[in-house]
């Protein structure tokens, strides 16, 4: 392969993450797309919920050696100055981490009206143990909404208030054309495996549903025809309606997440995502 095909190959060609990376939204590269939800959406449907509740304080911990951490902690912060809340602790906290007894006690010595956690993998199941039992409603991302964090925190889990994929309380959706595309997925998949789809599945459901969009809408998988079909794209999927343009490469706004609490170690939807879903679901 000469060097023109080998750079060709590496920045030409249609990239849909599976993964929050907020910088492919803004279209700067026109191969990049998200094909879930980043952390400034998380970020504002989480404080959407909290200035609804009520909430005046708030307490942040947050991994400052990820991007998706940074992000959303930034785009919390932002949004939580918009809507009035006063956040009280802010700090970052190292991912690898097996104790996070100096971050809980400033969380508690602070009392705020809750604790919002942005970060990955084992760090967050810790931090909710050590929370347990302190009165202080503790919040989570999209990236708890799975039973990888809600089985390994067990009891110190229960009551814990998350932002997820809007597919993630689908047995919960009122009837409709989103029900009809979640029901679409998760069926075969309760048959398969007899327990209803991870967050992550769904995810995995949407990136394939909106690349066969693309290639069908372009009547070829020609990379330029299907990058240009991308950026057209207005798809209804299991985890939203994408609507990409050229400065628009995320295409999901708020509608697309849902605010879930875990129940008897499942994800069940709150009071107020279930008043939202009948008046502001992806059609």
């Amino acid at each position: 392969m000469d060097g023109r095909r080998a750079e060709r190959g590496v920045q030409q060609l249609p990239t849909l993450a599976l993964g929050p990376v907020s910088a492919f939204a803004d279209g700067s590269n026109p191969y990049a797309f998200t094909g879930v939800a980043i952390p400034e959406v998380y970020a504002q449907a989480m404080v959407d919920y909290m200035a609804d509740q009520g909430f005046e304080t708030l307490a942040i911990g947050y991994t400052g050696d990820d991007l998706y951490g940074e992000t959303g902690h930034e785009a919390t912060l932002a949004a939580a100055k918009e809507a009035g809340i006063d956040v009280v602790v802010d700090e970052a906290y190292d991912q690898t981490g097996t104790d996070f007894s100096p971050l809980v006690s400033k969380v508690k010595a602070a009392a705020p009206d809750g604790f919002l956690v942005w970060g990955a993998g084992p760090a967050p199941v810790i931090i909710t143990k050590q929370m347990e039992g302190s009165g202080i409603p503790l919040l989570m991302t999209g990236a708890q909404a799975s039973q990888l964090y809600a089985e390994p925190a067990g009891s110190a889990g229960e009551g814990v208030t998350m932002t997820s994929s809007i597919a993630v309380p689908g047995r919960e959706l009122p009837a409709g054309p989103l029900k009809d595309v979640v029901d679409g997925f998760a069926d075969p998949w309760v048959e398969a495996n007899g327990s209803y789809p991870p967050q992550f599945a769904f995810d995995g459901a949407t990136g394939v549903q909106l690349l066969v969009a693309a290639i069908e809408e372009a009547g070829s998988a020609d990379r330029e025809k299907v990058r240009d079909a991308l950026e057209g794209l207005d798809e209804l999927t299991p985890t939203g309606r994408f609507t990409f343009s050229s400065d628009d490469h995320a295409g999901l706004d708020t509608d697309a997440v849902a605010i879930v609490t875990i129940t008897d170690g499942d994800f069940k939807t709150t009071e107020y995502s279930l008043a939202r879903f009948q008046t502001d679901l992806p059609k």
